[in-house]
């Protein structure tokens, strides 16, 4: 006797739910601050999160968030550009503080240049 792939699937997921050690994990479909900890676009898991956490996104930036240069040449070719100029300065660091609002519990902002 052939079961048709639909009951074998069926039978698979009953079997899974009810043999399964019951750890429960959390699903984030976005990336940023989500179910406790910083979620990268590449599905990295930053920080601890109280329950295991899966990635179940998909984001073409991924490659973005590669390491390019380093801190002196950023130094010298963006901080020296900034520095004293407010409008660079408040921008620089409205950039640098995405990651960490989340830890703060503060809502998102965003600056209004006028």
């Amino acid at each position: 006797m052939s079961l048709p792939k639909s009951n074998l699937r069926a039978i698979l997921a009953d079997w899974l739910q009810r043999n399964g050690h019951g750890q429960l994990w959390q699903v984030a479909h976005t990336t940023g601050w989500q179910c406790g900890a910083y979620i990268m676009p590449d599905g990295e898991i930053i920080g601890k999160p109280e329950h295991p956490v899966l990635f179940n996104g998909r984001s073409s930036a991924a490659a973005g968030y590669t390491v390019k240069g380093d801190v002196e040449s950023w130094r010298k070719s963006v901080a020296a550009l900034a520095n004293g100029n407010w409008s660079m300065m408040t921008a620089a660091a409205a950039a640098l503080a995405a990651p960490l609002i989340g830890l703060t519990g503060a809502d998102g902002f965003g600056p209004a240049f006028l």
